[in-house]
């Protein structure tokens, strides 16, 4: 079987206040709006606010995160979004609000916390489930964050990868390594916007984040986390990391550490300053 390529992708429902944009989430809509979710999972952290045959999407802490099905080529992954994007759209015009695709967006804490009501605190905490980092291996951790003081979130475009239980399986930490070098200096290259890529940079944009995921087809892959959401704008950078995560299992297969050795220390640099003139060095010298 070929490569298999998902993601989750978070993104925002704003409201704008002096020019910025502010996530409302969504216990906003569930409490003072009235709208009752699809359904609640038993911790009450994700709760389905919209369903179709090709997408689902639910609450993600302040971000509204999409599910998506496992496809083949870059052109069903665009239409699977936009048909989420477009069903959310028609959800916040109805507030008046808008959705929001961009790395970092401002969150007002006080605004909304209440530490009585379960899902309004599971919306306002910060921080995930622990992940991994290929580089960082015995020194890494990712703990939750007070974010009490902390006025922003971030958006992530995490993007999966598996092989059917072949490679990806055995060689986590190179493919890993392979998918910073090229998804995640495309992914910054293209941003349109370096400044919130930096803000994001300092804990979830880091390099090399990623998961083993087991998946219900019982294929075993990987979940490259690196990545803002950004890339999952357009047809075109969607075609371009499919066609970087294609490279990144082809270094892999054909064991070419000397891609890490040559490009890993230039990666780490440009993802970590959000430096895009460095992303793109690196690219034009993987062509």
């Amino acid at each position: 079987m070929g490569l298999l390529f998902g993601s989750d992708p978070e993104v925002f429902v704003c409201e704008t206040i002096d020019s910025k944009d502010y996530a409302i989430p969504v216990p906003h809509f569930i409490y003072n709006k009235g709208i009752e979710p699809v359904s609640m999972d038993i911790l009450r952290k994700h709760p389905v606010m919209i369903k179709s045959n090709n997408f689902s999407i639910m609450m993600d802490g302040v971000a509204f995160e999409f599910t998506l099905p496992p496809v083949k080529v870059a052109v069903d992954m665009y239409k699977n979004i936009h048909s989420a994007l477009d069903a959310l759209a028609e959800f916040a015009d109805k507030f008046d609000n808008k959705v929001v695709i961009k790395p970092t967006v401002n969150f007002d804490f006080n605004k909304y916390y209440d530490p009585s009501n379960d899902l309004s605190y599971q919306c306002c905490i910060f921080g995930c489930d622990p992940d991994l980092d290929a580089i960082l291996v015995d020194g890494y951790d990712s703990p939750e964050i007070d974010v009490k003081n902390h006025p922003y979130r971030y958006g992530g475009g995490h993007f999966h990868i598996s092989d059917g239980n072949e490679m990806l399986k055995d060689y986590p930490l190179p493919f890993v390594k392979f998918m910073a070098i090229t998804c995640g200096n495309y992914s910054l290259a293209k941003s349109i916007y370096p400044e919130l890529e930096k803000q994001r940079a300092w804990k979830y944009g880091q390099p090399a984040r990623y998961r083993i995921q087991h998946y219900p087809d019982k294929n075993i892959g990987v979940e490259y986390r690196s990545p803002s959401n950004f890339w999952i704008s357009e047809l075109e950078t969607i075609e371009g990391m499919f066609y970087w995560a294609e490279k990144a299992y082809y270094y892999l297969k054909c064991k070419r550490e000397d891609i890490i050795n040559d490009y890993l220390e230039a990666t780490v640099e440009a993802i970590s300053s959000a430096d895009q003139s460095k992303a793109q060095m690196v690219l034009d010298s993987l062509e």
